[in-house]
């Protein structure tokens, strides 16, 4: 990782931590907590909604730093990659978890495919799909743009289900993130071979962050029915 990069994301993160403390707080706040100056900030992030922006894309580059240094990776099945991806973001959003809960879902969800981190980690998956091992040979396996629909609407019910876990070492998260990753390989080793199989859509009806995003939703709508009353 390049020093601007590291200086980014060094930027990205004392301003997550002052966001939580401070949502108003200015260039010269975010330079104290920094420890550069307000100039030399304004040089990498023009304005604050890049410096929320560049939080999770630097997040995803830290995933990337890190996981270029491991050597054994490559002995890794496709779910264990997954989880790997998965479990790291986690641990690098626990950091700043008040900033992140304030602010996933308007910087990155409702964006939809548009943000870097959201490019960053659809390439990632669909990556770490294509490398693995048992299916190089299987021509007939194509991503389209319904699988990456697919990785982001699963990755955003595991946020919403990880920021609303207050299991020890959010321990049920770990359980949904096993229990995805090892339906994703099996389904992609069971099934991929069939030129007929659609498996955007089957792990949208079958995953398991289907019925927490179904019932996060209904929770969702409830609240705002009530306070509408």
């Amino acid at each position: 990782m390049d020093k601007k990069t590291e200086n980014k994301i060094k930027i990205a993160n004392a301003a997550a931590a002052l966001y939580h403390k401070d949502s108003r707080f200015t260039y010269e706040d975010l330079a104290g907590e920094a420890g550069l100056t307000a100039k030399t900030i304004r040089s990498h992030f023009p304005n604050r909604k890049e410096i929320f922006e560049f939080y999770y894309e630097g997040a995803f580059l830290t995933y990337r730093d890190l996981t270029e240094k491991m050597e054994d990776m490559e002995s890794y099945s496709l779910a264990e990659r997954l989880s790997h991806l998965l479990l790291t973001l986690l641990d690098l959003f626990h950091e700043q978890q008040g900033f992140v809960e304030k602010t996933y879902v308007r910087v990155i969800e409702r964006q939809g495919s548009s943000t870097p981190f959201a490019k960053h980690l659809v390439r990632e998956v669909n990556q770490i799909l294509m490398d693995d091992v048992e299916m190089l040979h299987i021509p007939s396996f194509v991503y389209n743009k319904a699988t990456d629909t697919a990785i982001l609407y699963h990755f955003h019910g595991l946020m919403r289900f990880w920021v609303r876990d207050h299991s020890d070492a959010n321990q049920k998260t770990m359980e949904l993130i096993d229990k995805w990753t090892a339906l994703a390989e099996a389904v992609a080793y069971s099934k991929v071979g069939e030129k007929s199989f659609d498996f955007a859509k089957f792990m949208a009806t079958n995953s398991p962050f289907t019925e927490v995003v179904r019932k996060m939703r209904a929770g969702l709508k409830k609240q705002s029915m009530n306070r509408s009353c």
